[in-house]
């Protein structure tokens, strides 16, 4: 078995675990945007942990903790156990970004997308890069929305971005 003991500012969140075939995925996600004032105006952070148990042909959802925990400026938020490794964005996702983004803001939306794709589960990466891009319509925090959906669940930010019209309004 693999588990995460997730601990936030010293206090256990939950233990997390999952057998032998299956992902764990611990998450925090922290937006912060320009107001209209021009003024960093700090988005919302929050820990979800998730993943799924099963082969990837007989996948089961698996939440340890239901929904988002809201986490205060400053939280420590400490998995046992492991690590993160990301992909570098191709060639065309630093094009598109370069568009969709000004200039101040592409370092933090480069961050974001780069956070898509480390956990097991996080399937079809530049596909699903794109969408979010697509999805966030230069805007970081619908990028950080969106983000944070597709490590849910990858599927809906793809739906959302074929059929705009049906994709939650922000």
């Amino acid at each position: 078995m693999r588990c995460f003991e997730v601990e936030v500012n010293g206090e256990r969140y939950c233990l997390a675990g999952v057998g032998d075939v299956g992902a764990l995925s611990a998450f925090v996600t922290c937006v912060g945007v320009r107001g209209p004032d021009g003024a960093t105006v700090a988005g919302p952070t929050y820990l979800s942990v998730s993943g799924f148990s099963g082969s990837v042909e007989d996948q089961r959802p698996v939440h340890w903790r239901e929904g988002i925990h809201p986490l205060a400026p400053g939280a420590n938020c400490e998995p046992e156990k492991g690590r993160a490794v990301t992909q570098p964005l191709s060639a065309d996702l630093e094009r598109a970004l370069a568009r969709e983004f000004p200039p101040d803001q592409q370092t933090a939306a480069r961050s974001m997308l780069a956070g898509y794709g480390v956990a097991a589960h996080e399937r079809e990466v530049e596909r699903v890069r794109r969408a979010l891009l697509a999805l966030s319509q230069g805007r970081l925090a619908y990028l950080g929305h969106y983000l944070a959906v597709a490590q849910h669940d990858y599927r809906d930010v793809l739906y959302w971005a074929d059929h705009p019209e049906q994709a939650p309004k922000r």
